[in-house]
């Protein structure tokens, strides 16, 4: 009578657990383990202790899933009407009295009905007992979230508490990854559906992509050297992190560890780019990282160009790091002692006109000098800079959110930056919304009004009424 009862709660518990159930019937009984994971109803945070092991309310992370609590028991011939198992509870973030209070709450229900229990255990266990044991804190009245409280004893060395903090975000992590490959997404560039095993998902945005898909998305960027696009291809996302690039301004003072600075994680970069593609985006980014800093020169060897940092600024002598070649980190020639002409010690500009200014006589003067090349060179170099920033200031507008030069070959003057995805005007450079980004050029108080297609002449309206008409049918 007893083993039939206790082969028919095993299908009950098997239907329902599965590989979260362990039987195993011996000659002296039955041993087994049942896993219950703690329902949560939504995602609850928790709070890193600092070194000392207090709670730091500036470090909290959250918790989708919690590990199982544990159910050890073993079932004699007695059991379910005559006694109940003998069982032990445990759960990494249950303390010794916590542990005490539930195994004595789980006794009592077998005491009051003298029957088959570990199904109403299991169930306490996934539904109740974080309440029952005062886990959770109710949500305050800033934040939807409940609160983890970490009940281990005053005992507990912070260190250990510490331990035990990243013990559940591992646990959450992996089973947060297990869920997602297990699940089909639609991918954000090429919109078809691919197995979460095959995609990747950004955080905090959460948005998914496929793995073919970010593999051409990151090596065109590596490649090309746009390293700083690298990261979620969403257009909310590239303009946020173009913001973001803004704000943060030169790289001075900042770390030489790329690794600690890039977007994506570098597991999640390796697998997706593969190692050599991975090693030449590490070296792209730690050169758009020195060349933001003016504490760093390069070697002009060619067959060197490694980056020194400068620790003193008022001495141009620089040693290369990696070769031992001297030279002048201000005009990047050989080192020519600190008592000769470094062209740099003037503005580029100053220098020119007071050449292309000076009488013939002077300009001999001038030439013995600081050397009748340096001169020349310094007004060729000048020249052509002078041109390029006239060209940009003629043909181009910048763009309001990344400052990058936009250059309109034809069509309207509604613009799309190629960088940061911002929408903007030709004319005047104002942003414009994505959702409406013709009704700067309909309002009549703007200065652009009516202006959408200037320069372009009325063919050009013709063929973008036509497209219009084409893409709303």
């Amino acid at each position: 009578m007893a083993e039939e009862a206790q082969e028919d709660e095993r299908i009950a518990l098997q239907a329902i657990f599965e590989d979260l159930l362990v039987w195993d019937r011996t000659d002296s009984g039955v041993y087994g383990t049942l896993s219950v994971p703690p329902s949560l109803d939504s995602p609850i945070s928790l709070s890193m202790p600092n070194v000392d092991g207090e709670t730091d309310p500036n470090r909290l992370f959250e918790l989708a899933h919690l590990p199982p609590i544990l159910i050890r028991f073993r079932l004699t011939s007695k059991y379910p009407s005559s006694s109940p198992p003998s069982f032990a509870v445990d759960a990494p973030y249950l303390s010794r009295l916590q542990r005490q209070k539930l195994h004595r709450y789980l006794l009592n229900a077998w005491e009051e009905i003298h029957d088959v229990c570990l199904f109403e255990w299991a169930d306490f266990c996934q539904t109740r007992a974080l309440d029952y044991l005062n886990l959770l804190s109710p949500p305050n009245s800033n934040s939807t979230n409940r609160l983890l409280l970490i009940g281990h004893d005053e005992t507990v060395k912070p260190e250990t508490r510490l331990d035990l903090c990243n013990l559940l975000l591992a646990y959450d992590r992996n089973k947060a990854a297990a869920e997602f490959e297990a699940l089909d997404f639609d991918c954000g560039i090429c919109f078809s559906p691919h197995r979460g095993s095959e995609s990747m998902r950004f955080n905090p945005c959460k948005h998914v992509f496929c793995r073919p898909c970010l593999y051409s998305y990151f090596e065109l960027l590596i490649r090309e050297g746009d390293v700083d696009q690298v990261g979620c291809p969403d257009a909310k996302c590239k303009r946020e992190a173009a913001l973001q690039r803004n704000r943060q301004g030169t790289s001075e003072g900042r770390s030489l560890d790329v690794l600690t600075t890039i977007p994506v994680p570098q597991a999640d970069m390796l697998s997706i780019v593969g190692k050599e593609l991975f090693e030449r985006y590490l070296e792209f980014l730690k050169k758009k990282l020195l060349d933001g800093r003016s504490d760093v020169a390069y070697c002009p060897r060619p067959d060197c160009q490694a980056p020194t940092i400068i620790t003193n600024k008022d001495d141009k002598l620089v040693v290369c790091t990696a070769c031992g070649f001297a030279y002048c980190h201000v005009c990047s020639s050989v080192w020519h002692g600190y008592a000769s002409y470094c062209k740099s010690n003037f503005k580029l500009e100053e220098l020119v006109n007071q050449y292309n200014q000076a009488s013939e006589a002077d300009k001999r003067r001038l030439e013995f000098k600081y050397g009748k090349k340096t001169l020349e060179r310094a007004v060729k170099e000048w020249d052509e800079e002078h041109e390029s920033l006239l060209y940009l200031k003629e043909n181009t507008q910048r763009c309001p959110t990344c400052n990058a030069a936009v250059e309109r070959s034809e069509g309207c003057c509604h613009m799309t930056c190629k960088f940061c995805n911002s929408h903007f005007c030709y004319l005047c450079g104002q942003f414009l919304l994505a959702t409406n980004p013709y009704g700067h050029f309909n309002d009549r108080k703007s200065k652009c009004f009516g202006k959408l297609f200037e320069g372009e002449g009325a063919d050009a309206l013709e063929e973008w009424e036509v497209e219009e008409g084409e893409g709303r049918w």
